[in-house]
């Protein structure tokens, strides 16, 4: 089970990977407009420079995930490339490709043709996520959220995802995203979940406890009320 950051900024990157609680990066085509806007950025790719970068010299291969822009399979697998040419310097690349019926080719060419590994992104169900795995997906991302809008339980289909990867052998990793509870981190986790992606602020939430802290300051009330030293 792993932690990934959900997002484009290269300071809250920063200062994840120095705590030591992630073990990859995720990013999507509106973190990336949001932090070009913010920062009056032009291109898509000087956008996702910062992070890179930042990926690139903690030395660690960190799974690093881009998304490929454009609606048609020429621009997906244009873009794809590009951004393989660009970035995979000292991070284990992942190109995300949205999954759907038209999307599936993509996914196969590239990950097959081309050696690429694939983030297959915006599942919403099993039998989605089956075909993505089948294509070629080597981390098969689900949106947790959207499936709870459509009255989805996504515990389920995780379940069943991780059942039918075992029995087929595949090494495909599931990534849960989209998660707008902390206490989702936990059914996800427990329902098979390799992977949970998440924003910046969630990190502070789930490490932060009030019993905890209650403890730690009686610790600390018996230490400074004592007359001991250290050594």
């Amino acid at each position: 089970m792993k932690y990934f950051y959900d997002g484009c900024d290269p300071e809250e990157l920063k200062g994840l990977i120095n705590k030591g609680c992630i073990r990859g990066v995720t990013t999507n085509v509106n973190f990336v407009v949001n932090y070009a806007k913010a920062k009056k950025i032009e291109t898509y790719f000087d956008a996702v420079k910062p992070c890179y970068e930042i990926a690139k010299d903690c030395n660690c291969n960190l799974p690093f995930s881009i998304q490929a822009v454009g609606k048609t399979s020429k621009e997906l697998i244009d873009s794809a490339l590009k951004i393989r040419d660009k970035f995979s310097e000292k991070v284990k690349l992942y190109i995300k490709i949205p999954v759907n019926y038209n999307n599936l080719d993509v996914i196969n060419m590239l990950s097959i043709d081309e050696s690429i590994n694939i983030n297959a992104t915006c599942i919403t169900s099993f039998l989605q996520a089956s075909l993505a795995s089948s294509a070629g997906g080597s981390i098969l991302s689900y949106f947790w959220g959207k499936m709870s809008d459509e009255g989805i339980k996504p515990s389920e289909h995780v379940i069943s995802l991780k059942k039918y990867l075992k029995e087929n052998n595949s090494k495909s990793e599931i990534l849960c995203g989209s998660i707008r509870q902390s206490s989702i981190i936990h059914e996800a986790f427990i329902s098979g979940a390799d992977i949970l992606t998440l924003p910046f602020p969630y990190f502070s939430k789930i490490s932060e406890r009030t019993k905890s802290d209650e403890a730690t300051n009686i610790f600390n009330e018996a230490w400074y009320s004592s007359d001991l030293s250290l050594t």
